[in-house]
């Protein structure tokens, strides 16, 4: 019986079976990467351009208890670390699959009951606390093939079978930062574009491989790729705003700030979402949702969510812009506004009526709401915007000079680079190029 070995672990059963099936795409890519080495010895002897690997990123999305996750991560998935796939990949491991948070009871429901959820908290936690990917794959796998063979519940055997410490991962569990992690996992697959169909569901750069994962191999072997002298794409900066339709300061920073994006070719650098949801709340006990400013704004709140799903690129701003700018002016009758927008702005309003007819509405407002309450750290008024995971606070209208900070590639926009002389060691600027000092208030409306 073959063991599985992982930068030093072992993992050995009278009862364990070895993976058995290995990719012909598996030779062929190894027969690559000893080529490649080979090739970049030689290119590095005779000064030919700088030779790069790419790694390619991995993201398994899976639930712990799901016979058919457990199957693919034990016989297929460990395969990269017994033929040298590691090395050219950013393996993701997501613990979340197919479970959903009950907002009024502030709980977690996963498909395969209560032990699923303690096990994904805890390989949430192996993820967090482990950081090195040969450890905590090696803890998840152990696990895993324990729930195939129905005996999960001995998980904490896997630690003293593994050598590694259990009191890390079981503080992380006890004390709700699984939970925590948990709820960031959630927000990651609700929000992955396509949404997952089944599990696992594993995506490749950013490509779902959809029903062929189990030859998940070809496709790592055809993405990697070799260049020289040839720089990444920048990523663009993650830009959110969390917001509510009636708030005055939140209509005022679209209309007047946010529109920056677009007219300053920010749009370019930017990955730009709007969250309509802000500070309203679920009500019990038949979940009610309560908007801050009455029934027009969870109406206009559930009309600009159906905008952003109906046109997800940057047609549904146009839109909400508009929109915005009408409830400024008073227009803020439940249909008259939009609708008017959509006819001056040549957009078909029957997507947008569809989604609300339809009650998809509601379920996109529950995503928001999801996400909202879901924040790291908790948000304490609207509008706040968030760049790259970091709140702005107060500091917020001057969102341009974190963007323009964040980003990290070339060239930028002229509006970032008339900007550079004025960012300040923290992070933050004002008009005048000197520092700013933030004091987080409370912006309720």
């Amino acid at each position: 019986m073959k063991p599985l070995h992982i930068a030093g672990s072992q993992i050995s059963n009278s009862t364990m079976a070895s993976a058995r099936l290995f990719f012909t795409s598996l030779i062929a890519c190894s027969i690559f990467l000893t080529t490649f080495s080979s090739d970049a010895a030689e290119n590095g002897r005779f000064g030919v351009s700088r030779i790069e690997a790419q790694k390619v990123t991995l993201s398994v999305y899976y639930e712990t208890l799901c016979q058919f996750c457990a199957t693919f991560i034990v016989k297929n998935l460990a395969q990269i670390f017994d033929n040298n796939l590691i090395t050219i990949l950013n393996l993701r491991l997501v613990p979340w699959g197919k479970a959903s948070t009950n907002s009024s009871k502030n709980s977690t429901v996963c498909q395969h009951g209560p032990d699923e959820c303690r096990l994904n908290s805890v390989e949430a936690c192996a993820i967090n606390v482990l950081h090195d990917v040969n450890k905590y794959f090696a803890l998840i796998y152990c696990i895993e093939f324990l729930a195939i063979e129905g005996r999960q519940k001995e998980w904490q055997t896997c630690f003293s079978s593994l050598g590694l410490p259990s009191k890390p991962i079981l503080d992380c569990y006890k004390s709700g930062n699984g939970t925590k992690i948990e709820q960031k996992y959630a927000n990651e697959t609700m929000h992955l574009n396509p949404p997952l169909k089944f599990l696992p569901w594993l995506v490749l750069n950013n490509q779902p491989i959809g029903n062929d994962y189990e030859n998940f191999a070809a496709y790592v072997c055809k993405a990697y790729k070799v260049y020289s002298g040839t720089p990444k794409t920048p990523t663009k900066v993650e830009l959110v705003l969390y917001y509510e339709t009636l708030c005055p300061y939140c209509k005022e920073f679209i209309v007047k700030e946010l529109i920056k994006v677009f007219d300053r070719d920010l749009i370019d650098i930017v990955n730009l979402r709007l969250v309509p949801y802000g500070n309203a709340h679920i009500q019990e006990p038949d979940n009610t949702i309560v908007c801050q400013h009455g029934p027009d704004e969870c109406y206009l709140n559930s009309i600009q969510a159906c905008a952003i799903n109906s046109w997800p690129d940057k047609q549904h701003f146009k839109l909400i812009h508009c929109a915005e700018n009408q409830t400024i002016e008073g227009k803020q009758s439940k249909e008259e506004g939009w609708k008017s927008c959509c006819q001056k702005l040549g957009m078909n309003q029957k997507p947008v009526q569809d989604c609300y007819d339809s009650g998809l509405e509601r379920k996109l407002i529950l995503q928001y709401a999801n996400e909202t309450n879901h924040l790291v750290p908790h948000h304490t008024y609207v509008p706040w915007v968030v760049v790259n995971n970091q709140p702005l606070y107060d500091d917020y209208q001057n969102f341009v000079s974190y963007v323009c900070k964040a980003y990290k590639g070339g060239p930028k926009p002229e509006v970032c680079r008339s900007l550079l002389p004025k960012i300040n060691s923290s992070g933050n600027a004002d008009s005048n190029g000197q520092a700013s000092i933030r004091v987080k208030g409370s912006r309720n409306n």
